[in-house]
């Protein structure tokens, strides 16, 4: 039998076997220092205090995190480029120029950005800055020799794929035709490459195209099969989650989900209602706790976020 053939009949059979979750997952939290364990966060809170103009509390928050693991830059928290910019703000320029570095030689982030912004004046007028300047046409081709083009032109496709007859009456039968091709495809890539994350396809600067990595293979995901998901992709993306190559919303929302699809109760409380108001969660005593062991933050660091966000951006 063909071995992702193999994996899906496996993950079919192996669901009646298995406790209902939260708890089969939560056993097999391996213990160690991930992601999870000591980083997340301690970048809600470096994002919190950022956004209310508390620079040095952020600046000692992200230099926690940072210290275990290699500076992620996820998409609604850019830590390392805000880190790089309050770097430059509280004067630290030797890590504010190697935090610019690695943004552009391993997250694609253009030099524009860089020269045009005004916390970095300072910088500019330094030896080192000047030196990076004439690096980055290297540094930039180096970065886009290491994107996966192909792959990231197949997810676009994955993508189209997935939305083609959703929304036509009648032609369910071949979405759900093309949502297992989706899914065979995705085991087949979660096997040999691990998640496809930013690092891995590249971001908008490679091509202009800024909708594959706003959904990236989320929505993809929601629309495997129950049994499939909760056995198989479930497991894996709580690997990549302390990993740091997957954003522990995109763990939280697969389940939540199949709860919700079930007609049942959510269980890290990562989807509300469409005007912002709450939907009930099965264990809320052990809200907290249950996000943060799968590197969510907790309520009320959400709550303040969103509220800040609001209030800065009426978004």
């Amino acid at each position: 039998m063909n071995r992702y053939l193999l994996l899906l009949f496996t993950a079919v059979c192996s669901i009646a076997c298995q406790p209902p979750f939260p708890e089969s997952y939560e056993k097999d939290l391996q213990q160690g220092n991930t992601y999870i364990e000591s980083y997340y966060q301690h970048i809600y809170l470096a994002d919190l205090a950022y956004l209310k103009g508390n620079y040095q509390e952020a600046w000692q928050a992200w230099q926690r995190a940072f210290s275990s693991h290699p500076p992620l830059n996820q998409p609604m928290y850019l830590e390392l480029y805000y880190a790089a910019k309050v770097a430059a703000h509280l004067k630290h320029d030797s890590l504010a120029l190697s935090y610019i570095e690695a943004l552009i030689q391993t997250h694609g982030k253009e030099w524009q950005a860089f020269e045009t912004d005004t916390v970095f004046a300072e910088l500019r007028r330094t030896p080192r800055w000047r030196l990076l300047k004439e690096k980055y046409p290297f540094m930039r081709q180096e970065y886009l020799n290491g994107v996966d083009l192909e792959l990231r032109k197949e997810i676009a496709t994955m993508q189209k794929r997935d939305q083609l007859y959703r929304s036509h009456q009648g032609a369910l039968p071949a979405q759900k035709t093309l949502d297992s091709i989706n899914t065979h495809r995705l085991m087949q890539l979660f096997e040999s490459r691990g998640y496809p994350d930013e690092r891995m396809i590249g971001n908008e600067s490679v091509d202009g195209d800024w909708t594959i990595n706003m959904t990236g293979i989320g929505i993809m995901l929601l629309h495997t099969a129950d049994s499939i998901r909760m056995a198989y992709f479930v497991p894996k993306l709580l690997q990549f989650v302390q990993q740091g190559s997957c954003e522990p919303l995109m763990l939280g929302r697969a389940i939540d989900k199949y709860y919700l699809y079930n007609k049942e109760l959510q269980v890290y409380g990562t989807y509300t209602n469409r005007d912002g108001s709450e939907i009930p969660v099965q264990y809320p005593e052990q809200l907290d706790s249950l996000r943060i062991s799968i590197g969510l933050p907790p309520v009320a660091v959400q709550a303040e976020r969103d509220a800040l966000v609001q209030q800065m951006y009426g978004r």
